[in-house]
């Protein structure tokens, strides 16, 4: 006899009603997932995802409204339990809630209670669904951590979530969803903004949970290459509605809706040729450029020498940590070509962002210099001081992660703007305003959101809008701090789009940290990867992806999930528990106390570290 799915949702649909009016969130939504099976439910922000994953924990909030359909659950455990519709009963769907159905939520340190330990989160779950307290409870949230990756166990379930990484947080997460051995587990954007390599991680440990414990998954997503990864059916959604369904592969070879044709084309892959551009769902204007701009066409010539800098941090006790001293920079030396785009790569606590930061001059280097051509050589920045400081405040601008907090809620597009030409006395107000108008139109945006507020903006809109204004004082130099990381596959093909075209167009210089190698790949000419504190390989992008040569950067390569089910990821390399450090490299490039090694030229334009007495290994 066929087994029933494990999850039927039946012609589901929800309305969110407000004062603005109401808004059809679901639309006459159909899907199953079987026992031990992953479905993926795809589709950009808007798209209703979550809102299908919250109608089927009976988490929807007051202000929505299942209007028709249900959703059946049945594990084979007891009796089907009507979890919308109907029939559905806060009294059943409760007891199942955290035991036989668990959800993973996108924003671990928001989900997770920052008043209580992780041992009394998972003790609460075990105390509602298995009885245990006390010791008992202890030791099973003790091995649950352990499980999910946690090295030192024993100190983690007594730990807070906000003394945690995003990516302990996340594993944080599962443990409290995997603690009851769930048959079916709900899994929201379960890696966004996380690293690749963390991303992996995670990954890996979803799929051997399941392989443990028969486990089905509902993934919501919006990164194909996980989709690819993970997936053994997929829903594709837009505005409420499923667009295509069908087994992944099936989808991924032969897309029939142009929606999804449209969503795969917006997706950046490591390799592709410098002439292909990414294909957005809705594409921007085109860049209209005054000829009042700029040009810098001279890729040979430098414009910022970094030249041994390293810095220190006082580190705050925590979990891991008694506090003393953190390395951020370890004796960093790099330079910026005028008119190239710098790719800086590497996970959270790389010093990447301590290094673009220094380039800013937000951040003085402890020692060593960071140096940037001036009419007469190059000038140290941080011994700058009065009207050249505040030229260099004006050659050098910043385009910051998220687009949602970089913008002032209280200034209009207008004010935003204008604010830099008014600091540095450019212009009347008239020619301000125009430049404005300009500067909107650079971006692809209408030149009647002038007046608006960064409220009725998009985050794609929103970052158009900070790039705009990193564009007003003409600037030598842009840098991008994970510009693209906290918006859709589309909305993130955009704007790549169009930090090309205004490359392009304006011979600017860009720096461009990112944690996504194959965004990177897209913008690069040359690629930086950090470790540590430490610059451990500099290639152009060509040969870095086609010959990386230190560890560190060969297991980032291998984290980049690729939407291609043919060339899927070998989740095993990546096991929490068997996380490889720096004291796992192998010779040359396994560190020496006390020495930082040096970078050696192994091919044209191709650097990486090694330490010098293993040179001969080489």
């Amino acid at each position: 006899m066929l087994r029933p799915p494990l999850l039927q949702v039946d012609d589901l649909s929800v309305e969110f009603r407000t004062e603005e009016g109401r808004l059809r969130a679901v639309d006459h939504l159909s899907f199953q997932v079987d026992a031990g099976k992953t479905l993926a439910i795809i589709g950009e922000s808007g798209s209703g995802k979550s809102v299908t994953a919250m109608a089927i924990m009976g988490l929807l909030p007051p202000r929505a409204f299942l209007l028709n359909g249900r959703a059946r659950f049945q594990d084979g455990a007891g009796p089907a339990v009507e979890l919308a519709g109907p029939e559905a009963r806060e009294s059943a769907i409760a007891p199942l809630r955290g035991d036989r159905l668990a959800m993973i939520f996108q924003e671990p340190t928001a989900a997770l209670s920052p008043m209580h330990t992780l041992g009394d989160q998972i003790g609460d779950v075990l105390r509602q669904h298995r009885g245990l307290s006390g010791a008992a409870a202890r030791q099973v949230a003790i091995e649950s951590l352990a499980e999910v990756g946690f090295r030192k166990p024993q100190e983690a379930v007594d730990s807070y979530a906000f003394q945690l990484s995003g990516g302990l947080a996340q594993r944080a997460m599962i443990a409290i969803a995997m603690i009851c051995r769930p048959a079916l587990i709900i899994a929201d954007e379960p890696t966004t903004a996380l690293d690749v390599t963390v991303q992996a991680e995670i990954l890996n440990l979803l799929k051997k949970l399941q392989s443990d414990h028969g486990t089905a998954i509902l993934l919501i997503a919006h990164d194909l290459g996980v989709v690819a990864n993970m997936a053994d059916d997929v829903v594709v959604m837009r505005y409420g509605e499923a667009l295509e369904s069908g087994p992944m592969r099936e989808l991924f070879a032969n897309p029939q809706h142009p929606y999804l044709k449209a969503l795969m084309g917006s997706v950046p892959r490591l390799g592709m040729p410098r002439d292909e551009r990414l294909k957005p769902l809705r594409d921007i204007a085109s860049v209209d450029v005054p000829a009042a701009q700029p040009q810098h066409t001279d890729t040979q010539q430098d414009l910022i020498r970094i030249c041994d800098v390293s810095k220190s941090f006082a580190a705050r006790g925590g979990m891991f940590s008694q506090g003393g001293v953190v390395r951020a920079l370890v004796d960093v030396s790099l330079t910026v070509r005028q008119g190239e785009c710098l790719g800086l790569v590497g996970e959270s606590g790389s010093g990447k962002t301590t290094l673009s930061r220094m380039i800013a001059r937000q951040v003085l280097p402890d020692s060593g210099s960071v140096d940037m051509r001036g009419q007469n050589g190059f000038d140290n920045i941080a011994l700058l001081a009065g009207a050249d400081l505040k030229q260099f405040r004006r050659r050098v601008q910043y385009v910051f992660q998220n687009p949602y907090h970089a913008l002032n809620p209280r200034q209009s597009v207008e004010s935003i703007l204008t604010e830099p030409l008014e600091i540095h006395g450019i212009g009347d107000k008239s020619s301000r305003r125009q430049r404005a108008l300009e500067l909107l139109e650079m971006v692809g945006l209408d030149r009647r959101h002038l007046n608006r507020f960064p409220a009725g903006f998009s985050g794609g809109q929103r970052q158009r809008i900070g790039i705009a204004r990193a564009l007003a004082l003409e600037p030598d130099l842009i840098l991008f701090d994970e510009p693209v990381s906290a918006l859709d596959v589309s909305v993130q093909a955009q704007i790549l789009n169009l930090l090309r075209d205004l490359r392009a167009a304006l011979g600017l210089t860009y720096l461009f940290v990112s944690h996504n190698l194959a965004v990177v790949d897209y913008l690069a000419d040359r690629i930086a990867v950090m470790a540590n504190g430490l610059l451990v390989e500099l290639a152009p992008r060509e040969a870095l992806f086609e010959n990386a040569m230190h560890p560190y950067t060969k297991r980032l390569v291998a984290s980049v999930p690729e939407p291609d089910p043919d060339r899927a990821m070998d989740l095993s390399l990546f096991s929490v528990m068997h996380r490889k450090g720096s004291g796992d490299w192998p010779a040359p490039y396994a560190p020496v106390a006390g020495q930082s090694g040096t970078m050696e030229e192994v091919s044209s334009g191709h650097f990486v570290r090694i330490y010098p007495q293993q040179t001969s290994t080489l």
